[in-house]
């Protein structure tokens, strides 16, 4: 019997793997948040501050220009007029939080964590910098307040 049941457990896992391939709480359009992304890196750096304004405004155009669209394990990003799409898969997940690996032509075979704010309408995302880059969930336009033809 123990052995019965160990070889449905291992035909499962084979079956539906370890790794879901998406997470929903992702999916819809997420814009790159400038204000709060500088604002923890400058609390998490305080030199920061003693950079040029010309510096210190290069560093704050860096951000607030991206768009990620979620939509199952795709993802479409949109940098200024550059567009990429990759892939992911949820590595480990929580209550607030979630891991992924992602493939494709942007980072591929890269971890990264994303923790989610309490309501679940922005979250925080590793950049490999000692500082996350905050990105607030968009609202979806209404059905017909497109541009008119």
């Amino acid at each position: 019997m123990k052995f019965r049941a160990t070889t449905i457990s291992l035909t499962l896992v084979l079956l539906f793997g370890c790794q879901s391939k998406h997470d929903p709480r992702l999916d819809g359009e997420w814009q790159s948040n400038r204000e709060d992304t500088v604002a923890e890196a400058f609390r998490r750096f305080p030199e920061m501050k003693k950079r040029t304004p010309d510096q210190i405004e290069k560093f704050k155009d860096i951000f607030g220009h991206m768009i990620l669209r979620f939509a199952g394990n795709q993802v479409t990003m949109e940098f200024h007029d550059e567009i990429g799409e990759f892939t992911y898969k949820v590595k480990e997940s929580g209550e607030n939080f979630v891991v992924i690996n992602t493939s494709g032509a942007i980072g591929d075979g890269a971890e990264t964590r994303i923790e989610f704010e309490e309501d679940f309408d922005a979250y925080w995302i590793d950049t490999g910098f000692d500082y996350p880059e905050k990105f607030d969930k968009k609202e979806a336009e209404p059905a017909g307040t497109g541009q008119p033809m």
